[in-house]
């Protein structure tokens, strides 16, 4: 039965910088190989099952960390977003450009036989909730800091946004 090589800390350097950049020369090159032999030193690591294990590692946890900061960002968007796109459905005679409005905060939107309209939107408090969890989670905080932190930097971000746009 063949053996199951384990990359050198030099081959997983190569690894990290090729996860990294997808260039197999530059990576080569950076991770200390000669720099005239980088392109077929990076050739022939990528053709190894052990550095193939070490990439698809990588990029799983690229990817599970992208799709937590993607549902930490969802989430204060809902928390602290503003509705004011969808008030203008409400309160303008004519219906306003659809592309350009924002609706992340709606979660449904009915007309009645009345004619009216009505709009409900996703629960504040039970995004501010689940930010609670995911700050308790991350850094081990107690419940009240881990809110405070999540509110000062959700915050912060709304009012550099509102400084970007020229609101105060």
């Amino acid at each position: 039965m063949k053996e199951r090589r384990k990359p050198t800390a030099k081959e997983m350097l190569f690894c990290y910088y090729f996860h990294q950049l997808r260039n197999g020369r530059e990576a080569a090159a950076r991770a200390g190989y000669l720099p005239i032999m980088a392109e077929n030193t990076a050739m022939k690591l990528l053709q190894r099952k052990d550095i193939h294990r070490v990439l698809k590692g990588l990029d799983q946890e690229y990817e599970k960390g992208r799709l937590q900061n993607d549902i930490i960002s969802g989430l204060k968007r809902l928390a602290f977003g503003s509705v004011s796109d969808s008030m203008k459905l409400i309160f303008q005679d004519e219906l306003p450009e659809l592309e350009k409005l924002d609706f992340f905060a709606i979660s449904e939107i009915k007309r009645p036989k009345d004619g009216a309209l009505e709009i409900k939107f996703f629960d504040r408090f039970k995004a501010l909730e689940k930010l609670l969890e995911i700050s308790e989670e991350a850094s081990g905080q107690d419940g009240i800091a881990g809110l405070y932190h999540a509110l000062e930097q959700s915050a912060r971000i709304i009012q550099d946004q509102a400084d970007e746009n020229g609101n105060s």
